[in-house]
């Protein structure tokens, strides 16, 4: 399951994914640290998370960010991006919608960005953000319920040696 994110679906989207994944509000705020409600938060309105956020999000489903799978990485292509299309921050803020001070922010540091901002700059540059599963994979929430328990190890018998 792969999706095009168009920003009035991404909610969608996500649900779907996790419903996919089979894995339950619970888990997945367990696994991103959070309160259920928080995650249930975060499920109806994704675009307001930071991308930080966003990225264990999709990690917590067992989902990749295409093309940009890596946020360490996001950093050079977001700034190769803007440059291949020939445009200086200068120029780039405005198209966005922010001012050029805040471009060298977000190429400094893009993940603590806005999901809704990140879109902007993505869309400004014709980049199209796809999120899911090429093929299935169990979530991380899913890996840790499924995952075999502990056995106990046998107890010593008493007098065999």
């Amino acid at each position: 399951m792969q999706f095009l994110v168009i920003p009035n679906q991404v909610a969608a989207q996500v649900k779907a994914l996790r419903q996919a994944q089979q894995v339950s509000v619970a888990e997945v705020a367990g696994y991103m640290q959070v309160s259920q409600s928080r995650y249930s938060r975060i499920e109806n309105r994704p675009l307001a998370i930071k991308l930080h956020q966003f990225y264990l999000l999709m990690e917590a489903l067992g989902a990749d960010v295409l093309p940009f799978p890596d946020l360490a990485a996001l950093r050079d292509q977001l700034v190769q991006a803007r440059r291949a299309t020939g445009l200086t921050q200068a120029r780039f803020g405005p198209l966005v919608g922010v001012t050029q001070s805040r471009i060298a922010h977000i190429e400094a540091d893009p993940a603590h960005i806005s999901v809704e901002l990140f879109l902007k700059l993505l869309a400004t540059l014709q980049i199209p953000l796809y999120i899911g599963q090429h093929v299935y994979r169990p979530s991380p929430a899913a890996q840790a319920r499924l995952a075999p328990q502990a056995l106990p190890e046998p107890e010593a018998r008493a007098g065999i040696a």
